[in-house]
């Protein structure tokens, strides 16, 4: 008891000691539980036990305890102490020794990655949130998510590193991190934040197409508008507009490559030119279209024309057939009760007509059919009353030749002086044309063809009669020009020679023969080729029966071409790179048909011919070496007239001379090429055709007369006071010696009619009296006038 006491009494105040211990781990990973504990050799007397950190104190109590740390973090790292004080020997607090305690990092912050950093528009993304764990915790379950500017993505919280985002949008790009954490106990890291910018693709090609497609919709029918890009992304805005109009016709903004406008019930006045627009925030673009409305036939009316009152036997009587609305051409069809007496096909409006001989038997109702192949409509039944005395044979002979008398001889003082001054001014048919016209490119059984006969001369009226081989088909008599028709429904038995014959009275002409060749709807390749053949051939033919006539008739009243006026018309301001841009031409004077030619500086482009006015247009896609100085030119034979230059100015990239060397090579090739192949034909049929018909090609006479040869200007650079011609022929003019014009039909086979241009030249003073040249005269006008012989 004694020592006790004196240990007690020399113990230190507070000192270190191995009575003491502090049991703790050096190294722990984040997240551990970790526990400390203070242990003594003694346990009896303890009156406190206290846990310090770095010299701070954590936890002190009264009883044995131990200090838990439940998650270890980083800043749990330290020096780690405890203390005892109680009623021990010394009477003092005993200090163990200091332990280090380490807390390790269980897995680094997550690395954000993507698998594209600047990704276009509409395409999938991968984001994945990437780190490791130590491989003594290799075990331990983490989870992700993912963040944009703030706001979780997908589902939250994830056993998957990785994020799949399906379709990407403009809108979706800005700032990305992703966090990664423990189930228990929770370690949580963030990484760092990631920029990702989505990439918009302009539109581009657009197209508008049609349901019915071929912009052909039959009115009252729904019309589909479908306006459709090749690429783009993003809001695309589709847009479709009206030529006519400048508002909307609608739009629509989505997220599609194509989108639809419909017109449930499609006008006449819907009929015209429609345009879409596509645009996504870039430079939009234009497709366009034209609408065809085809209008099905209203209930046709027929008419009864009769020239008298009533209608007697002997007389014709002309059924009328007329719808008021149709898209032409409509097919007429006449009945008899329901019996075909025939039929006419209308390319045009007022209708068609068919003439009868009345007998006793045309008593009966008749009707009348149109049909333009949208829909076929009946007339209403007209009854006809034929009336006329039964059993008067014996007056109708004695009636008839008293009547015959009279009129041969009414006749005779009336036709004859008429008869002579018609042979005197009348003109016999030409030989006319015999034109099959078969809906498709194959005669198929069951197609309505038409037989159209047409002469290029000859005096109205003239009747016109069909025949197949040498039986006669039908007739038709022509007032006026245009020829007559005659329609076929096709059977196999119709596969035959045809031809037609033209009468005026003065001479009856025959066509040549065409041939049909009618074919079922299965195995005709070989057919075709036949067909093909016979056609060019018959149609070569053909052309050259009347064209032939026409150019000469051509060449006598023709017109020549003004100066023409060349327009660049671009769709945008300025002209770029890619744009398509139209080069039109047209003169404001000249005969038709007329040649334009495009010129890029002094190389030609391309060329058109125009048979009617408005001119003629070249389109052009443009590159950067399209920036040049263009021109056009008109010539249609008798002059040739250049147009002022425009300058076009193209901006876009460089950077493709070579691409466009190559492509304009080979285009000038096929181009030229084609030209030779088109051109040269011509040419040659032109320089035989166009004979001697110049002022120019005067030939010299005797001694007799002077011929007006130099000083006479060419015949395009004449103006004509007066043209008219039906039979052209090659006049020569020639002045006598006492200044006196004189004509002379050159070669001329028919000696009727001669007709020549009127021009009127001055010749002053002085000048002087040669062979070749007018005589001096103060002022000598001569004036050559058109010349009937007769």
């Amino acid at each position: 008891m004694l020592l006790w006491s004196l240990l007690v009494i020399f113990a230190p105040v507070s000192e270190q000691s191995d009575w003491v211990t502090l049991l703790a781990p050096s190294s722990v990973l984040e997240g551990d539980s970790v526990v400390l504990k203070c242990q003594a050799k003694w346990t009896g007397g303890i009156k406190t036990m206290s846990y310090h950190k770095d010299g701070r104190q954590l936890l002190s109590s009264n009883k044995v305890s131990t200090f838990s740390i439940q998650s270890a973090a980083f800043n749990d790292s330290g020096q780690y102490h405890c203390a005892i004080s109680g009623k021990l020997l010394w009477n003092r607090e005993t200090t163990s020794k200091a332990v280090k305690l380490k807390v390790q990092e269980l897995f680094p912050p997550p690395v954000l990655t993507a698998s594209s950093s600047q990704p276009t528009e509409g395409t999938p993304v991968t984001l994945t949130c990437e780190t490791w764990l130590p491989p003594e915790k290799s075990g331990t379950e983490l989870q992700f998510c993912f963040f944009r500017e703030g706001q979780g993505l997908g589902p939250g919280w994830s056993k998957s590193p990785e994020l799949h985002i399906p379709t990407i949008w403009s809108q979706d790009s800005g700032s990305y991190w992703c966090e990664a954490q423990t189930v228990t106990p929770r370690v949580k890291k963030q990484s760092l934040k990631s920029q990702i910018h989505v990439q918009r693709v302009p539109v581009a090609n657009v197209s508008l197409e049609t349901q019915p497609p071929g912009g052909q919709v039959i009115e009252g029918e729904k019309l589909v508008l479908l306006c459709s890009v090749s690429e783009g992304t993003g809001n695309i805005t589709f847009s479709w507009h009206r030529e006519t109009t400048e508002t909307s016709l609608g739009n629509k903004t989505q997220r599609s490559l194509s989108a639809e406008l419909e017109i449930l019930a499609v006008k006449d006045s819907d009929a015209g030119k429609y345009y879409c627009r596509a645009d996504n925030g870039y430079r939009p673009v234009l497709s366009e279209v034209n609408i065809t409305v085809r209008i099905p036939v209203s209930r046709p009316a027929l008419t009864i024309r009769v020239s008298g009152a009533p209608a007697m036997v002997g007389d014709v009587v002309e059924l009328h057939c007329e719808v008021q609305r149709g898209t032409h051409p409509i097919l007429y069809q006449f009945y008899q009760k329901d019996v075909i007496l025939g039929n006419s096909s209308a390319s045009f409006g007022g209708g068609a007509s068919f003439n009868l001989s009345l007998t006793s038997e045309h008593s009966e109702n008749y009707s009348c059919e149109a049909d333009n192949g949208l829909r076929a409509q009946r007339s209403e039944v007209v009854t006809l009353n034929v009336t006329g005395p039964e059993g008067y044979r014996k007056d109708l002979v004695i009636a008839g030749t008293l009547g015959g008398l009279f009129g041969v001889l009414g006749f005779v003082a009336v036709a004859l002086p008429f008869y002579y001054w018609y042979q005197e001014t009348s003109v016999p048919v030409s030989r006319p044309a015999l034109t099959i016209r078969v809906s498709g490119a194959q005669a198929m059984v069951g197609d309505m063809v038409e037989l159209h006969c047409e002469v290029q001369r000859g005096t109205h009226p003239i009747l016109y009669q069909f025949y197949q081989k040498d039986v006669i088909l039908g007739n038709s008599s022509a007032s006026f020009g245009g020829g007559a028709s005659f329609n076929l429904s096709l059977t196999s038995e119709h596969s035959e020679n045809y031809s037609c014959e033209a009468d005026n009275g003065l001479r009856a002409q025959r066509s040549q023969v065409v041939t049909l060749n009618v074919t079922g709807p299965e195995g005709y390749r070989k057919d075709l080729v036949i067909a093909g053949t016979l056609g060019g051939l018959f149609g070569v033919l053909g052309f050259v029966a009347v064209a032939l006539p026409f150019y000469y008739w051509y060449h006598k009243t023709s017109v020549p071409v003004s100066r023409p006026a060349l327009t660049i018309r671009v769709s945008g301001a300025p002209a770029m790179v890619g744009d398509v841009v139209e080069l039109h031409c047209e003169v404001q004077r000249g005969t038709h048909p007329i040649l334009y030619q495009f010129y890029q500086k002094d190389v030609i482009l391309g060329n058109s011919s125009a048979s009617f006015g408005g001119g003629a247009s070249f389109n052009l896609s443009l590159t950067s070496e399209h920036s040049e100085n263009y021109s056009c030119e008109a010539d249609n034979g008798l002059r040739a007239q250049r147009s002022e230059v425009v300058t076009l100015n193209v901006t876009g990239p460089e950077g493709y001379r070579k691409d466009l060397v190559i492509a304009g090579t080979l285009g000038g090739l096929f181009g030229v090429l084609g030209f030779v192949a088109v051109a040269l034909p011509f040419y040659y049929w032109y320089q035989e055709t166009s004979g001697g018909s110049s002022a120019s090609n005067v030939p010299s006479s005797g001694s007799q007369e002077s011929t007006h040869s130099s000083p006479l200007p060419a015949v395009g650079e004449l103006q004509p006071l007066y043209a008219n011609c039906e039979t052209i022929y090659s006049n020569t003019l020639t002045v006598t010696e006492k200044g006196q014009p004189d004509y002379a039909n050159d070669g001329a086979a028919d000696k009727d009619v001669v007709y020549s241009q009127v021009w009127s030249i001055q010749q002053t003073e002085g000048a002087a009296n040669t062979r070749g040249t007018f005589p001096e005269t103060k002022d000598s006008s001569v004036t050559y006038a058109n010349v009937r012989k007769t």
